[in-house]
């Protein structure tokens, strides 16, 4: 049995690599993908070394890993990190980013005449990336893992002008080599807000995140010793009811491989039952804090997770889905809900973090993967249909985010980790 509890993919990670460091800096890259298919994964323990063998300087920021904090804090603090990676920076460009009692390491964050916070800001971020491209003279990867998070605060929106600022400077700037911005989403619809000319965005070239495939399920097999039943067909059956979450593929393999014996029922029921099981326990949290809500706050929620576009509107025919629904609820509930009365609703919705919310104004569901799991539930069997709405293309305008495999590629990486630009370790 296979030990590995990581399916490796080195070739597409040094194609993905490749594509990033000596790619367009002017070009911002959007990867986007379903949530759980591995993508922060990926990223950190293949995409992100192989960068670096390439001799660019990885800044990651990791914004679904750190819900608790404003998206604008978790990117200073990877700067933070890149700079304490690299002690000797810090005193020679003290002055620049406004430290005192520097010395990287054990640096401590001191500003004079109190402005800790706005120099811990945009300008603090701007300056120490500059600080950074100067000292280490190589390209700069910034990765922001589900970049939505930062049109959720006025911090984090205000940190996007910030990106776009030191992007147009080092890539403009003589003597810098430039930064490639990298943004990943598991929310299309929201990541699409962030494409237009206000912010880092603008002119972003759109990729569908590179799925698991044949390959993974041959892994999967040998891994977990499968039974020869459970053939190809039916492991691209079940990773696709897993919705392409390979945890979720791997935990019902688990159970086949362990209890071997169904006692009459087939391997094809039995990963069924499996997969649905352990689908139903990614979901469980979100479907139980909707238990003790309000009849108004669980109309919208179940209308929101119905409709297509999953944005929360205001216009009379979702209003009258609004009264229809609560009523449904709450049979005692006989008044029409006013604007206010939902307004009111989304704010509750976004701080249980079942609904997000953006500076923008709009309100959409915090996992998108939630409305798939409410319609498996039955609670969105009383929202009505909305006639002459289809479903959207998840992937239009979109590309797959590989190079060719060839072996001149492979050529190209080797050649640029051995080159001018020595690989780094930060």
């Amino acid at each position: 049995m296979d030990l590995s509890d990581h399916f490796e993919r080195p070739r597409l990670a040094a194609d993905i690599a490749q594509k990033l460091v000596h790619g367009p800096a002017s070009k911002v890259i959007a990867l986007m993908g379903s949530r759980g298919i591995g993508k922060s994964t990926f990223l950190r323990q293949e995409v992100v070394p192989a960068i670096r063998k390439l001799g660019a300087l990885v800044v990651m920021a990791d914004l679904w890993g750190e819900t608790e904090k404003d998206p604008a804090d978790v990117v200073t603090g990877a700067v933070q990190k890149a700079l304490d990676a690299n002690e000797s920076i810090g005193a020679r460009f003290a002055h620049a980013v406004g430290l005192k009692g520097v010395g990287f390491g054990g640096l401590s964050l001191a500003f004079d005449h109190g402005e800790a916070r706005e120099k811990r800001g945009g300008l603090w971020v701007y300056r120490s990336m500059e600080a950074l491209s100067a000292r280490m003279r190589r390209p700069i990867i910034l990765i922001i893992d589900e970049a939505q998070q930062m049109l959720a605060t006025e911090r984090g929106d205000s940190m996007l002008y910030t990106l776009k600022a030191t992007r147009d400077l080092l890539n403009n700037e003589r003597g810098l080599y430039g930064v490639r911005t990298v943004f990943t989403g598991s929310d299309r619809t929201k990541l699409l807000m962030m494409l237009g000319g206000r912010h880092t965005m603008y002119s972003a070239s759109q990729f569908a995140f590179p799925e698991l495939g044949a390959d993974f399920l041959q892994w999967v097999r040998r891994k977990y010793e499968l039974p020869p039943s459970a053939d190809d067909a039916l492991l691209e059956r079940m990773f696709q009811r897993a919705e392409s979450r390979p945890e979720v593929l791997m935990d019902a393999a688990l159970r086949i491989a362990l209890y071997g014996q169904f006692e009459g029922v087939s391997v094809r029921h039995a990963f069924e039952r499996a997969v649905d099981l352990r689908l139903a326990r990614v979901h469980q949290p979100f479907l139980k804090a909707m238990d003790p809500l309000d009849p108004i706050d669980d109309a919208v929620l179940r209308v929101v997770a119905a409709n297509p576009s999953t944005i929360a509107g205001f216009d009379s025919r979702t209003m009258g889905l609004y009264r229809t629904v609560v009523q449904e609820l709450d049979p005692e509930w006989n008044r029409a809900p006013k604007r206010r009365d939902i307004e009111q609703s989304l704010k509750r919705l976004t701080a249980l973090k079942l609904m997000w919310g953006s500076v923008l104004g709009i309100h959409m569901l915090a996992d998108p993967t939630l409305a798939g799991a409410m319609r498996r539930a039955g609670l969105l069997d009383i929202v009505p249909e909305i006639p002459g709405r289809q479903w959207p293309d998840a992937d239009e305008d979109m590309d797959a985010f590989i190079v060719p495999s060839s072996g001149a590629a492979s050529q190209t990486s080797e050649d640029a980790s051995s080159g001018r630009l020595a690989p780094v370790d930060a």
